[in-house]
C-alpha cells in the first residue's frame, strides 16, 4: 500500500511512536516485575520440585515395597499432590513464556507492516523502532539462576527422574532395618 498524504504519514509515525513507548514501558515494567519477584519465583519452584520428588519417593515407597495395610488415603493423597504441583509449575511456565513470546514477536510484526507499506518515511521510523525492540528483549528468570521458559519443565522432569533414580539405589542398597 502506497501512502503519499502527508497527514495520513504523520499520523502513522505518530501511531507508531506511541505503540513503541508503551512496548518500552511495558517491557520496563515487566523487567521489574521479575526483578521484584525472582527469589519467590526461585523458592516456589525448588519447593515444588522437592514436593514432586519426595512425593513420588512415598508413592514408589507404598507401591512397589513390601508395605502392609496400604489405604486409598496413602495413594491418593501424594498422587494429588503431585499433580498439583505439576499445574502450578505448568500454569506458571506458561504464564511466564507466552508474555515473553508475545513481547518479543513485537519487532517481527513490525517488520511485517514495513513490508506492507512503501513510504520511506514510515520505513525509517520503523526501522529505528525495530532496533530499539530488538534491544529490549524480555525473558523472566529465576534471580539468573534459570529462565522460566518451557524448557524449564524438561529440567525439572530430568532432575526428578535422576534423584528418584538414586534414592530407590540408596534404599535398595541399604539393609532391612
Amino acid at each position: 500500500m502506497h501512502i503519499y498524504n502527508k497527514k495520513a504519514v504523520q499520523e502513522i509515525t505518530d501511531k507508531l511512536y506511541h505503540l513503541c513507548r508503551l512496548h518500552y514501558k511495558l517491557c520496563h515494567l515487566m523487567r521489574e516485575l521479575n526483578r521484584s519477584f525472582a527469589f519467590q519465583l526461585l523458592c516456589s519452584l525448588t519447593v515444588s520440585m522437592a514436593n514432586i520428588l519426595f512425593h513420588s519417593y512415598y508413592l514408589y515407597q507404598v507401591l512397589f515395597t513390601n508395605v502392609t495395610g496400604i489405604t486409598a488415603i496413602m495413594i491418593v493423597y501424594p498422587t494429588v499432590w503431585l499433580v498439583d504441583e505439576i499445574i502450578e509449575i505448568y500454569l506458571l511456565v506458561h504464564a511466564a513464556a507466552s508474555t515473553c513470546e508475545s513481547a518479543n514477536s513485537t519487532a517481527v510484526l513490525l517488520h511485517e507492516f514495513r513490508n506492507q507499506v512503501f513510504n520511506m518515511d514510515i520505513e525509517s521510523h520503523i526501522q529505528m523502532y525495530s532496533l530499539q525492540l530488538l534491544h529490549q528483549r524480555i525473558h523472566v528468570s529465576a534471580l539468573g539462576f534459570f529462565d522460566i521458559d518451557y524448557s524449564l519443565i524438561y529440567s525439572i522432569i530430568g532432575a526428578v527422574i535422576t534423584y528418584l533414580v538414586i534414592f530407590i539405589q540408596f534404599d535398595q542398597n541399604s539393609p532391612d532395618v
